[in-house]
């Protein structure tokens, strides 16, 4: 069952994935046609070019400094570290590598060891962003009075959402969370949303309690992006809604939970015409069931530092 789960996640990811990146590359590929050294058509208008502008460049270079982690119920951590990662650009294709060499990383001793298995893909299209997580977490601290190491509590986090933006054509996610466009006037409008998401928890209660929930989320929300000047820009996606959800042993009875939802992303950067410098963030909150109705709240966390650099070639 597992199994069969995970595949049918995984596939459904990819092919949300690959569907949403081919309406947006439809959409903005070369659609504007050059009638002469002084003139431009656009065949089908996509893009305001008075609101998103490109760089002169081909090629980016991105190095980052992260840090992912799962908090439960506000005051339970994991002992995870800050990391260093590349990414690399040719025009409007992004990938980014990230590895777990510790930059700052707190002590084991004190704060326990925690293992961590954290895979994202944050994708921002024109009109769609996707976002797919696999994240695993085992060894966590409290730190509500003194600290607790927790060795053998667990959290597992499988699931993909997306969000529809409805003034993209104005609204550059990729200026914000991606830094190869420029925003470049100030501009808002309206985001809905939605995901389906699985988690498997193990507590340390005082004995080892484990139980799963599987989520159903809808919300909705508006997304804002404020040109100071010609070289800061703050933004940011809010949503709030609702999760439909239990533990997978109740939802077969038609026990249905009722939970509030969030999921925020933000972003200030300061950017010259080759260079930027930029900290953005993603928090997304749920609520889990378990054990006589006892609440869980989880949240995940990604924060990230990032230095931009445009350029033509590499010789």
């Amino acid at each position: 069952m597992k199994t069969k789960f995970c595949s049918f996640v995984l596939w459904s990811i990819l092919t949300f994935a690959s569907f949403a990146q081919a309406v947006d590359s439809i959409k903005t590929m070369d659609t504007t046609k050059t009638v002469d050294s002084t003139k431009t058509v656009d065949t089908i208008q996509t893009v305001d070019t008075t609101y998103i502008g490109i760089y002169k460049q081909e090629i980016t270079i991105i190095g980052f400094f992260s840090r992912d982690y799962i908090v439960v119920t506000e005051d339970t951590k994991p002992n995870s570290p800050v990391n260093f990662g590349i990414g690399f650009a040719l025009r409007n294709t992004l990938v980014k590598f990230s590895y777990n060499f510790p930059i700052i990383k707190r002590d084991d001793k004190k704060y326990g060891k925690t293992e961590i298995t954290d895979i994202q893909i944050h994708n921002f299209g024109r009109h769609y962003l996707i976002d797919a997580f696999y994240q695993r977490y085992k060894g966590f601290y409290s730190d509500k009075n003194d600290i607790i190491i927790l060795p053998n509590m667990s959290v597992q986090k499988i699931g993909f959402g997306g969000t529809y933006l409805s003034n993209g054509k104005k609204f550059s996610a990729k200026a914000a969370f991606e830094q190869n466009e420029k925003q470049l006037q100030s501009i808002g409008g309206y985001a809905l949303g939605g995901g389906v998401y699985y988690y498997k928890i193990g507590l340390e209660s005082p004995g080892q309690l484990s139980f799963n929930n599987l989520l159903l989320e809808i919300n909705a929300g508006y997304s804002y992006s404020w040109v100071i000047n010609d070289n800061w820009l703050i933004a940011g996606i809010a949503t709030a809604g609702i999760t439909l959800g239990n533990e997978t042993e109740k939802l077969k009875d038609g026990i249905i939970k009722v939970y509030p939802t969030i999921l925020a992303r933000g972003a200030i950067g300061y950017h010259q015409s080759f260079w930027g410098i930029y900290f953005s963030f993603l928090i997304h909150n749920n609520s889990l069931q378990y054990s006589n109705n006892k609440k869980l709240n989880l949240y995940s966390i990604d924060t990230q530092i990032s230095n931009v650099i445009h350029f033509n070639s590499f010789f």
